[in-house]
């Protein structure tokens, strides 16, 4: 499965569809990445993909990469979180959330949930722009040059990767 979703992601960046699809799937990947997977927020987050014209693939492979290296940013996560879950006056709307029925399994209070959150939420857009510019970039400059190296040809010529 996880080789089905490299090989779509490879051929997402090298296909001809629209690179803004390609680039929300990585910016949703990473935002999927960083906020912790235990809670409503990343599950209804990971839901609304499903919705969305982007490459499921590229996204998976995103999470699973972002996953491992998640934790060494958990302290500036919880550094923001702390600050927005602490200021004095988002403290009764806080108040009110956590005494809904269904809101508390947002996991909105934890730390490191609100702030993943609010740093995704601030990066969301230029990440996005970056990542377009990147994919564009590469398929203009880089891509033809990759693909006509020996060492690629010789991958190609793999049993495993003809198929």
């Amino acid at each position: 499965m996880i080789q089905k979703w490299v090989i779509s992601t490879i051929a997402a960046l090298n296909a001809n569809n629209r690179p803004g699809e390609v680039a929300a799937a990585i910016t949703l990947g990473l935002s999927l990445g960083f906020i912790p997977a235990n809670n409503l927020i990343w599950f209804m987050l990971l839901a609304i993909t499903f919705f969305l014209k982007i490459n499921f693939g590229a996204q998976m492979v995103v999470i699973a990469i972002i996953k491992i290296f998640a934790r060494f940013f958990d302290p500036l996560f919880d550094m923001a979180g702390y600050k927005i879950l602490t200021a004095e006056p988002l403290q009764s709307l806080f108040t009110q959330w956590y005494n809904m029925p269904i809101v508390p399994f947002s996991g909105f209070n934890n730390t490191v949930v609100a702030g993943s959150i609010a740093v995704m939420l601030i990066l969301a857009v230029p990440l996005w722009f970056l990542f377009k510019k990147l994919i564009i970039l590469y398929r203009t400059k880089i891509r033809d040059r990759i693909l006509s190296s020996t060492i690629i040809k010789k991958i190609k010529n793999l049993p495993v990767i003809s198929k």
